[in-house]
């Protein structure tokens, strides 16, 4: 996650592993979904996903933007 201000980095770090768990359960239904599977797996759509789960957990605000690094896709 990129954050624009520290304070919103520190709240995110002080509950990092209920954060990894919530992306691990939008990831998990994501791939899961039509959509997804229609759009032949389009990073947008997963980074948008990613972002709702920050913006449910620490509140619109807070997080700047969630980045997707070394996806890859698999045929």
């Amino acid at each position: 996650m990129i954050f624009d201000d520290p304070k919103n980095r520190d709240k995110a770090n002080a509950i990092m592993p209920a954060l990894i768990n919530d992306f691990v359960v939008e990831l998990s239904q994501l791939l899961a979904r039509k959509l997804v599977e229609e759009s032949n797996y389009d990073p947008n759509i997963i980074q948008s996903q990613l972002q709702k789960v920050c913006d449910r957990r620490l509140g619109k605000r807070c997080r700047h933007e969630v980045s997707i690094a070394n996806m890859e896709q698999h045929e």
